[in-house]
């Protein structure tokens, strides 16, 4: 069970999120979404039985951390959170939205060699080549 503290801090958010009002980053690796604020950073990272929530300092040193087993009651939301922002991260979507865009031809997908793929983000992008 979350300390009071945390549990408010993550309702909260998870409203804040819901209504749009959170800008949530993609991380380079695409393991964590992080949130930027005036002083600090707050990021999440999922793992196969836990979300861990980390708090830096504008420095990205760890202030704090905590997590959430897939054995506590509080998983089932913060999972179905930890979701929501996955399916909605624009680097996600746009992603999904490439690939499902040369599913949808008739050519062979899945690219051959470096040349090939140039020329297909070309192709994809429209940039001359």
């Amino acid at each position: 069970m979350l300390p009071e503290i945390y549990d408010d801090m993550l309702k909260t958010l998870i409203r804040r999120t819901m209504r749009g009002e959170v800008n949530w980053k993609l991380s380079p690796r695409g393991d964590e979404f992080t949130v930027k604020f005036s002083a600090f950073s707050l990021s999440m990272t999922r793992s196969s039985n836990s979300i861990q929530f980390t708090i830096s300092d504008t420095n990205d040193r760890g202030v704090d951390e905590f997590r959430v087993s897939n054995t506590e009651r509080d998983w089932d939301r913060i999972a179905a959170f930890y979701n929501q922002i996955r399916i909605k991260s624009p680097d996600i979507n746009h992603a999904i939205k490439s690939i499902m865009a040369e599913l949808e031809q008739d050519e062979m997908v899945g690219q051959r060699d470096a040349e090939t793929y140039s020329a297909g983000i070309k192709k994809i992008y429209k940039i001359a080549g």
